[in-house]
């Protein structure tokens, strides 16, 4: 088994994309809208995978298991700004100086071979090589399995939330983070 994890070009958008979609349709079944992952288009996260592939402050990073694409990884250093349609928490104070992984989805195929800890073990290198003080990321409440998995890999749950509304269902994150300094 080989782990190719680099960073992704503008013509891989669209089948990190496809893992997304894939990855949304299974891992989310019975916390999101079942019509709203049923009508999620395979090509949702494309347009914005490749404004981010092409953004100097935003790192995407593309993994193929044996040339397979099976995954993907956006990460940034933290900006202050605020989260649309996000009803944050009054622990969710901004975390200047610190990373955030914007996303992380493994094909459903992959999971549990060691894709997304490589992919996110590798965010957490760069952002740290960048001065970053430590990372963050927003995790569903509900998504007890991806909970297990960040926690499995020293990140904890901060006490923020952020609260959005989709397909008309309000839904809970929870901030994770882990110090790197």
């Amino acid at each position: 088994m080989r782990l190719d994890i680099h960073t992704a070009k503008r013509e891989e958008a669209a089948a990190i994309s496809r893992i997304y979609a894939a990855s949304w349709r299974q891992a989310y079944r019975g916390m999101v809208p079942q019509h709203y992952l049923d009508e999620l288009p395979d090509s949702h996260w494309t347009e914005a995978l490749g404004r981010w592939i092409d953004d100097p402050e935003v790192s995407v990073a593309a993994a193929y298991l044996d040339g397979t694409p099976v995954g993907g990884v956006v990460y940034r250093v933290s900006q202050r700004r605020e989260l649309p349609g996000c009803l944050v928490s009054a622990a969710a104070q901004v975390l200047d100086g610190w990373g955030e992984v914007v996303s992380l989805y493994v094909r459903p195929d992959a999971w549990r071979r060691g894709c997304g800890g490589a992919m996110l073990r590798h965010a957490a290198a760069e952002l740290s090589a960048a001065s970053c003080e430590g990372g963050f990321l927003w995790v569903l409440r509900e998504n007890l399995p991806a909970r297990r998995f960040y926690e499995s890999n020293g990140w904890s749950d901060d006490g923020a939330t952020c609260t959005v509304e989709l397909a008309g269902v309000p839904l809970t994150d929870l901030r994770y983070r882990q110090n790197w300094k």
